[in-house]
C-alpha cells in the first residue's frame, strides 16, 4: 500500500485563476525515493508545499486528492498539521534553506538546538549530544565531538554538512517517513551518507 498518494492534483493562483499545476500523480510507497524533475520555477517546490498544505497564500488546491497513511491531507485541520504531520511524519525543506543558518555560531550548538526542540524534554540533553555527535559523524564530518564544544566550528568550514541544514537533521532525529527537498546535494560521500 501507499505511503503517500497524489491523485489529480490541481493548484491555482486565487487572484488570476489560472492553474500553476495541473493533474499531478503519483504514489509513494516505503523505503522509495522519488526524484521530480523540472526546470526552475516549473512548480517542484510548489508540490512539495502542497502536500503538506504549506502554500503562499495567493495559491490554492482547485482539485484533487493527497492522503497520507491513508488519511486525507485536506479534511486536517491546521493544528493536526503542525502538531502531528509537518517536521514529524513528513519533512520539508525549502530551496535555500542554508540561509537560515547563522554562521557565527558552532554547528554543534545549532544542531543541539534543533535536536531540544524537537525532542521537547522528552530525552536528557547528555542523550541528545551523543545523537547530535553520531549524526555528524554519519555524515563523515571530522571529529564530530569536536563540533560541540569548538568554538567558531561553523557550517562553512564543514563542507559537506553546509548543504545539510539544520532542518535535514529533523529527518534524521524525528524518523520523517517522507522527506521532501528541494536543495541538491552534489558531493557525492554526502548523498550516500545522507539515503
Amino acid at each position: 500500500s501507499s505511503l503517500l498518494s497524489v491523485e489529480d492534483l490541481s493548484l491555482k493562483d486565487r487572484s488570476t485563476g489560472n492553474e500553476v499545476l495541473k493533474n499531478i500523480s503519483f504514489n509513494l510507497r516505503e523505503k522509495e525515493i522519488l526524484g521530480v524533475v523540472g526546470e526552475s520555477g516549473s512548480g517542484k517546490t510548489l508540490l512539495s508545499q502542497a502536500i503538506v498544505n504549506w502554500l503562499p497564500e495567493n495559491l490554492e488546491i482547485s482539485s484533487g486528492h493527497i492522503n497520507f497513511l491513508g488519511k486525507k491531507m485536506s479534511a486536517m485541520s491546521e493544528n493536526e498539521l503542525e502538531k502531528d504531520i509537518r517536521g514529524k511524519e513528513i519533512a520539508y525543506i525549502g530551496p535555500n534553506a542554508i540561509n537560515s543558518l547563522d554562521p557565527t555560531y558552532s554547528v554543534g550548538i545549532q544542531l543541539l538546538e534543533k535536536a531540544i526542540s524537537i525532542d521537547k524534554g522528552n530525552t536528557s540533553k547528555e542523550v541528545l549530544k551523543q545523537k547530535v555527535i553520531s549524526l555528524l559523524d554519519d555524515v563523515l564530518i571530522p571529529s564530530p565531538e569536536k563540533r560541540l564544544t569548538k568554538p567558531g566550528t561553523t557550517f562553512g568550514e564543514l563542507g559537506c554538512t553546509s548543504i545539510f541544514p539544520t532542518d535535514v537533521y529533523r529527518v534524521f532525529l524525528d524518523k520523517s517517513d517522507i522527506f521532501f527537498s528541494s536543495e541538491i546535494i552534489k558531493d557525492a560521500a554526502c548523498k550516500a551518507s545522507f539515503l
